[in-house]
């Protein structure tokens, strides 16, 4: 992209599995069906309002993905919710005020919720709209009953729909650009010398495609537990992989027996995430893959009680480089099998509630943005509410739903979803106007307009743009409206002046609140990330380097990884505000990556001195002070808006104080010594690869500067 230049947002992907045209095509059966049932057969206008709402929240506002099971309790739980929400928005109906403080209630709560899991943040717009509708069209307790009966006529429609018209969902796509990296680098893994460098070239760009589609899928799993949070850690793990495989030099030989053994193990364990992503059936190995570390580990004492080896600077330095790559990719690959056996399976962690609860902590702040997008919602459904009840404008709840389909993180992305919603309102009544003018009054007609109209509402907003979206569904309900009450095509003139305030409304809130977006927000996050994941990586490399008690260790991790779930919603935001950036996609990705690795290398460290144990470790100094001194000033050049400090070169062997301290230990034949200084020294191996990161993530830097 040329710098300055303003990119355009691009058009939707192509609905290349017909996700999209299958969704549309069960919505345009099953809706008229729920419709027609609640209108003709029960007699009853509520009835009717309901099946055909309740059937759009199903069909049309919520699509779950996943497991079937998975799904089957997505939906569930939605209808659940909607019943509630229906007797509650009918019970505010006639109080503005209870209306008002209702919507703010039930807003925030929907709209943080999907903070917590995907299929929550999917169920948003459906959830809402099952409070909205009976808010906003005033009825006594009396009316609850036949609007339940409403919601139940659309599940008894929709629900067999879901199940027997085109049952099959399209394989997640992050699962399967998930697979295609694993699948990569375990041909990187089992690749001889010769194809090495094809190998990882196409790891590299296998890997680069699972960040991307990681960061461009709408609703991202960062749940609190089970498979959707496992499916987020994966995409680190796996990114942390290939670095490893960057970062190893094959030696011509090597003093480690097992090395092949090692790789072949690692390969097959990789293939075996990958074909358990794909939804295959796969046999992990993780005991063999530890008690392979552990052979590593001894083969190399082996190897260094051989003075030739280990009175010789540069081999010993190659043998402990290859024990670093292979004891360091073996961990990985164990965590990147468990993760993925975890996503496949979409399985449940014990305390998920009390990790829910968690992550609801960590975002329960205004520097999250996620906290910043539910607030900014709920005041703007309120101000709709409130605006709708006291303005008295027929069907007032097309207020509401004018601000909920239009709000967005700031003030220019609000402006710019406004223009296209009345644009596509007013292309929408023409529309229907046209046809409703030539249909008169002939309800058969009406009727059949009815399957084509649901068809093209359902399927624009995914496949085509949200103001074609916008048309078919306002051609849709002045239909459906006249099927209900006769009123003409001056039923979409109301509708283009309920949308047009609600989208008033929505412009002013975005005004007030926040109205840059998440810029700002972003530069706040990656620096505070980066400020705990180095505290983290300092307490961390203590207990390594000291033998010290990892007393605040824990405390530690938790505040780093609390930074990281905030950095990542000002990301996700950032990004969906693209059409208004010339930054690439690249370096947000690249700044928020490297935070993540500084977490990661912290875990490497706990990892090395657990196995070290109380054992006395050598007087070496690390390279933290360089590390720490360069990832700060990183930092801070993010805070400030100008380009980091120019990147450090890592050194290209271990310095000679710690290879001096590991070949002493190995003379004196005191294994429990030789460990610690080789887990010392394998911590310098960890801090060398947070070096060999600093070029890309200064480029990243002057990018976003």
């Amino acid at each position: 992209m040329t710098r300055g230049r303003r990119p355009t947002r691009r058009l939707r992907p192509p609905d290349i599995d017909r996700a999209a045209l299958h969704a549309a095509l069960r919505a345009a059966i099953a809706i008229p069906i729920a419709f027609a049932i609640g209108d003709l057969a029960a007699d009853d206008a509520q009835i009717g309002l309901f099946a055909l709402f309740s059937g759009f929240a199903l069909l049309v506002f919520a699509d779950f993905s996943g497991p079937a099971r998975a799904r089957f309790a997505a939906y569930a739980g939605l209808v659940a919710a909607g019943a509630v929400l229906i007797a509650l928005g009918t019970l505010c109906s006639r109080d503005v005020v209870l209306a008002g403080a209702g919507m703010a209630a039930v807003g925030f709560a929907v709209l943080f919720a999907g903070v917590l899991n995907g299929y929550f943040a999917a169920a948003t717009p459906a959830t809402l709209l099952f409070f909205i509708l009976p808010a906003m069209v005033p009825a006594g307790g009396d009316a609850i009953a036949p609007r339940l009966a409403g919601l139940g006529i659309a599940v008894a429609v929709c629900g067999p729909a879901l199940v027997l018209l085109w049952p099959r969902r399209p394989a997640d796509e992050l699962r399967r650009a998930a697979a295609r990296a694993c699948t990569a680098l375990a041909e990187l893994m089992a690749a001889e010398t010769d194809g090495r460098d094809a190998a990882l070239a196409a790891a590299d760009t296998a890997v680069h495609e699972l960040q991307r589609r990681f960061v461009a899928t709408p609703y991202r799993p960062t749940g609190s537990a089970g498979g959707s949070a496992a499916l987020a850690v994966l995409v680190d793990h796996v990114v942390w992989c290939l670095a490893l495989g960057k970062h190893a030099k094959e030696p011509a030989r090597s003093a480690l027996p097992v090395r092949g053994a090692a790789r072949s193990r690692m390969s097959a364990e990789l293939g075996a995430a990958a074909t358990l992503l794909a939804g295959g059936h796969a046999a992990l190995a993780p005991t063999a893959l530890d008690r392979m570390r552990e052979t590593v580990l001894e083969e190399a004492l082996e190897a260094m009680r051989d003075p030739a080896v280990r009175d010789d600077d540069a081999q010993l330095d190659t043998l402990l480089r290859e024990v670093f790559t292979l004891r360091a990719g073996s961990y990985v690959v164990r965590v990147v099998g468990e993760l993925a056996a975890s996503a496949a399976t979409m399985a449940r962690e014990r305390h998920a509630l009390a990790t829910a609860a968690a992550l609801a902590r960590d975002h329960l702040t205004l520097r999250s943005a996620w906290a910043r997008n539910a607030l900014r919602g709920a005041t703007g459904l309120t101000a709709a509410v409130v605006t709708g009840h006291l303005s008295g404008v027929q069907h007032s709840f097309w207020v509401v739903l004018g601000t909920l389909g239009v709000l967005r993180s700031s003030a220019l992305t609000t402006g710019a979803s406004a223009l296209q919603a009345l644009a596509g309102t007013t292309a929408g009544i023409v529309a229907g106007g046209a046809i409703v003018a030539a249909i008169g009054t002939n309800e058969i007609a009406l009727w059949i307009a009815v399957p084509p109209g649901v068809l093209l509402a359902a399927y624009a907003p995914r496949a085509i743009s949200f103001a074609v979206g916008q048309a078919g569904f306002t051609t849709v309900v002045i239909v459906l409206f006249n099927l209900l009450s006769p009123a003409g095509w001056e039923l979409g003139l109301v509708r283009v002046e309920d949308v047009a305030l609600g989208c008033a409304i929505s412009l002013v809130v975005g005004l007030l609140l926040w109205p840059r977006g998440a810029g700002d927000l972003l530069r706040d996050c990656l620096a505070t990330a980066y400020g705990r994941a180095g505290a983290y990586l300092r307490e961390a490399v203590a207990v390594l380097a000291d033998g010290r008690a990892p007393a605040d260790l824990d405390a530690a991790r938790e505040a780093a990884l609390q930074a990281e779930h905030r950095l990542d919603a000002a990301l996700r935001q950032r990004l969906s505000e693209r059409a208004f950036t010339t930054t690439p996609v690249s370096a947000y990705t690249s700044l928020a990556a490297g935070a993540g690795r500084l977490r990661l290398t912290g875990d490497a460290f706990r990892v090395l001195a657990r196995r070290i144990g109380a054992a006395p470790r050598p007087a070496v100094p690390l390279s933290l002070e360089r590390v720490e001194g360069w990832y700060g000033q990183l930092a801070l050049a993010i805070a400030d808006r100008r380009a980091s400090p120019p990147p450090a070169r890592p050194p290209s062997s271990f310095a000679p104080a710690a290879l001096a301290a590991v070949r002493a230990a190995a003379a004196a034949d005191d294994q429990a010594r030789t460990v610690a200084a080789v887990g010392v020294l394998l911590g310098e191996a960890n801090l060398g690869l947070l070096l060999s990161l600093e070029e890309r993530l200064a480029a990243a830097s002057a990018d976003l500067a």
